[in-house]
């Protein structure tokens, strides 16, 4: 019984430490947007106003898809919604490969359905891994170890990117794929 409620632990933490890594690259990739796109402002479609579009697009699709997050864990399992949440949250990253509104607001509107799904069944797989007596403290664990995502995704961009105002392709494709 003790070796599984270890187990139980360190996968609810491995869970925790995760989501804060995805969403991590995220609010990285978030900051670091504006900076790549004022580069291509005027080409391509780009404006000024598309990073406001795009992370618009990107919380009205992870609205929209709400009502499809349960039906689409139950129909293929917590691990891999989790494994295609944050695949999905990946696209924003390659939509900065070939900037472009297109590529930019494709990039964006999948991410919203990333985060949906990717937090949806990272809070399922951890209710599904407590015992109900432990679930408020697994939650509290959980939440404390997520949100530091904020921190570390800009604390990565400053100091990497710094107060640049240009980024370079291999700049940009480095911190990309970091992510």
């Amino acid at each position: 019984m003790g070796n599984s409620s270890n187990r139980g632990k360190v996968n609810i933490i491995l869970n925790a430490v995760g989501t804060m890594l995805v969403y991590s690259g995220h609010f990285g990739i978030s900051a670091m947007s504006p900076s790549i796109l004022a580069q291509y402002n005027g080409k391509k479609g780009v404006n000024e106003h598309l990073i406001f579009n795009g992370f618009a697009l990107s919380s009205i699709s992870t609205v929209v898809f709400c009502p499809f997050i349960a039906p689409t864990i139950s129909k293929i399992g917590t691990k891999a919604s989790l494994v295609l949440g944050g695949v999905l949250m990946g696209a924003l990253n390659c939509s900065l490969y070939y900037p472009a509104a297109l590529t930019f607001l494709v990039g964006t509107g999948l991410n919203g359905i990333g985060c949906a799904l990717m937090r949806a069944s990272s809070l399922k797989y951890l209710t599904d891994n407590s015992p109900t007596e432990k679930l408020a403290r697994n939650l509290g664990l959980h939440w404390s170890i997520f949100m530091q995502c904020i921190f570390v995704g800009n604390l990565i961009m400053l100091l990497g990117v710094g107060n640049s105002t240009y980024i370079s392709d291999g700049l940009r494709y480095e911190y990309t794929i970091c992510y």
